[in-house]
């Protein structure tokens, strides 16, 4: 199984001139923390709440600077985004970070 996400920015020059982003993470970096095909899953879960979370967000917003007010204001989403950390956060303690013996 291959999966290489990784994060970007990069500016698309359309009608509109909307920031795109891009999300990679190598196979190689989750491997070396122990990662098996079915954690591989549970990345890509979390990564499909955080996009539909922003995708929620961006109906209600039309500017990239409503977008992060929204963020920071919404009680409803906050409560989203915290609640997904969380998820993040369980999941990801539960791994080695290489280089780090506490970790």
């Amino acid at each position: 199984m291959r999966l290489f996400l990784f994060t970007a920015k990069c500016l698309s020059f359309g009608v509109n001139h909307s920031l795109i982003f891009k999300i990679s993470a190598g196979s190689p970096a989750l491997t070396s923390r122990q990662f098996k095909e079915a954690d591989f899953e549970r990345v890509i879960d979390l990564l499909d709440e955080a996009v539909k979370i922003a995708a929620e967000v961006k109906q209600k917003t039309e500017k990239l600077k409503d977008f992060k007010e929204f963020l920071e204001k919404d009680g409803e989403t906050i409560g989203k985004l915290k609640g997904l950390r969380a998820k993040v956060e369980e999941f990801a303690s539960g791994f080695p970070m290489p280089g780090f013996e506490d970790h």
